[in-house]
């Protein structure tokens, strides 16, 4: 079993993440593995009939068509909808300026 999951925010490097992720689909193929997990994302570009393109969920989505192509015996995406520690840092709630907290601003 191979797990990967790739992790690119600037949209000016998204166009590498499908490619990271494109040669380490193809390497995992050819070594043989039997089930790929690969964290993906939601294609938000199709799901909102082309009203939202979130670069870095697309980067990922190309790739499911790549694992899907490579016909492992076994696949699986895992779509996390956000890790909770992000709340511990730069998007943690902050308090609003009529004295609420908890709220993103």
């Amino acid at each position: 079993m191979a797990h990967f999951s790739l992790q690119t925010w600037d949209p000016a490097t998204s166009a590498s993440e499908t490619a990271q992720g494109t040669l380490a689909v193809k390497a995992a193929k050819s070594a043989g593995v039997q089930h790929l997990v690969w964290s993906t994302l939601p294609n938000c570009k199709e799901i909102s009939g082309g009203k939202y393109e979130v670069i870095h969920f697309t980067g990922k989505t190309l790739v499911d068509v790549e694992v899907k192509a490579a016909a492992f015996p076994y696949h699986t995406f895992v779509e996390p909808p956000m890790y909770f520690q992000n709340f511990l840092g730069i998007m943690a709630p902050q308090p609003l300026g009529d004295g609420q907290a908890g709220r993103f601003q």
